[in-house]
């Protein structure tokens, strides 16, 4: 039995903005349409890659909602990988994301006023989202 294995996009998903790096290595920035939201613009960004392309592609999200594994068909058409080709290993994810200049340390020494502690009930967690779309 073998494993199909497809062109693999990758998508890092940021609040209301994502990184789109598409299978060859080319990294662009993403932003929703207005009233849209990031996860449609970046299913609509695999799938003119995989119309460009004329081939289906493993599109790799990450983000607050996990990791996703999706194949975008070249007509659109949207599959859950249930059992996707080995990932790249998860410590890489770094690498996907845009490279940022450390600057050097900045030390404020202004006095802060004491901030009285309140016994408020921790926030509850978000609920749990099963597929990257929902």
């Amino acid at each position: 039995m073998s494993i199909a294995v497809h062109p693999r996009a990758h998508a890092t998903v940021t609040g209301p903005t994502a990184t789109f790096t598409t299978p060859d290595g080319h990294a662009e920035p993403l932003y929703a349409a207005r009233g849209e939201d990031i996860r449609h613009a970046v299913i609509r960004r695999a799938t003119d890659e995989a119309r460009r392309t004329g081939t289906p592609i493993e599109l790799v999200t990450f983000g607050d909602r996990g990791q996703h594994h999706l194949l975008i068909e070249p007509n659109g058409a949207l599959h859950p990988l249930t059992d996707p080709a080995p990932t790249d290993d998860p410590d890489d994810v770094e690498d996907l994301l845009p490279d940022v200049t450390v600057g050097e340390e900045v030390r404020d020494d202004t006095p802060r006023r004491a901030v009285a502690s309140t016994d408020a009930a921790p926030a509850a967690e978000s609920p749990a989202r099963p597929t990257f779309l929902t």
